[in-house]
Formats: C-alpha cells, sequence, structure tokens
C-alpha cells in the first residue's frame, strides 16, 4: 500500500462492482479513505471488506445518484 494519497479522502459512485469498485480499491491502495457509493448496499460492504484486508479504510453509503 501506498501513502500517496494519505490525508485525502475520495468519493467513489458505483463502487459495489466493476470499474467503480477498482478506482475504490486504487484509491485505498493508494492511501486515500474512501466513501463507496451505489444502490446495492451488500455490494458496497462487501468493497469496503476487501479494501479494510487490503490495510485502507472504506465507508458504504447507498445511494441513487439520480435521486
Amino acid at each position: 500500500m501506498s501513502d500517496r494519497l494519505s490525508g485525502k479522502i475520495a468519493l467513489v459512485t458505483g463502487a459495489g462492482q466493476g470499474v467503480g469498485q477498482g478506482i475504490a480499491f486504487a484509491l485505498a491502495g493508494n492511501g486515500a479513505k474512501v466513501a463507496v457509493t451505489g444502490r446495492t448496499l451488500s455490494k458496497l460492504e462487501a468493497t469496503c471488506a476487501e479494501i479494510a484486508k487490503r490495510g485502507g479504510e472504506a465507508f458504504p453509503i447507498e445511494c441513487n445518484v439520480k435521486d
């Protein structure tokens, strides 16, 4: 894990799967704290668990950006 983004907070939409999840992993892997957002809480929690397993910090926020 790099600390290049240490002290930064990132908000990633669609972070429960696919590209959004990959972006969340990359940001956390570089030291950012990540707010992961999406429509399905269970997927967001899984993303956060994986980030924590890798030594990062993340928080799930269930939402629909269209609302």
